[in-house]
């Protein structure tokens, strides 16, 4: 990975890295390796920068590991939003789920957080929080949504089915199925949930 280095006119050596593209080797490392299975040697080759500058800039490996999270909903939140501002509640979610499926299937991955969190969640009391608190926020949108629509009856359940829905998308991206047939999929589930 290429670095880009910035310059700074005080005292102290200048940052090598690119904060973001570092984050963006890491995101691409723990994506696919998961958690527990990435080395702190990898994650300093991914991230184009040694160890004692990854340290001081980002941490230890779980404080690397969050931060790539934080990174990764960053990057996707906002196209995301845009998607469910269009006024008619099915056609911003044709528009949500699309976008999903870009980021999914940029690389047939799916999603950081379910590719890459179950399982650490598990064990460690930290990102089981963290965890928790992504589903907790995407359950706060998706429901924020259906009631601007006036879908208020189990607003709250339809929410936690449509991030059901997210999750199993992710999943079966990762697993190696065709765009076409996860778009088949979430348009036959969102019938079912927004009726």
């Amino acid at each position: 990975m290429q670095t880009n280095t910035t310059t700074s006119k005080g005292r102290g050596r200048p940052r090598g890295f690119d904060k973001k593209l570092a984050l963006d080797g890491a995101v691409a490392l723990f994506m696919s390796k998961g958690y527990s299975a990435t080395s702190l040697d990898e994650l300093s080759d991914a991230m184009g920068i040694k160890r004692p500058s990854m340290y001081n800039a980002f941490g230890n490996k779980e404080a690397i590991f969050t931060q790539c999270v934080e990174h990764y909903f960053e990057t996707i939140s906002t196209p995301l939003a845009q998607a469910l501002k269009y006024e008619s509640l099915q056609e911003a979610f044709i528009r949500f789920f699309n976008c999903l499926l870009d980021f999914y299937c940029e690389d047939n991955l799916g999603c950081m957080a379910t590719s890459t969190m179950p399982a650490e969640a598990a064990e460690n009391r930290t990102v089981n929080s963290f965890y928790n608190a992504i589903i907790c926020k995407i359950d706060a949108l998706l429901q924020d949504r259906l009631e601007t629509a006036k879908v208020s009856d189990n607003s709250d359940l339809r929410a936690q089915l449509l991030q059901g829905l997210m999750q199993t998308l992710s999943l079966r991206t990762r697993a190696g199925a065709k765009r076409s047939e996860l778009e088949k999929l979430y348009r036959f589930g969102l019938t079912k949930i927004l009726d």
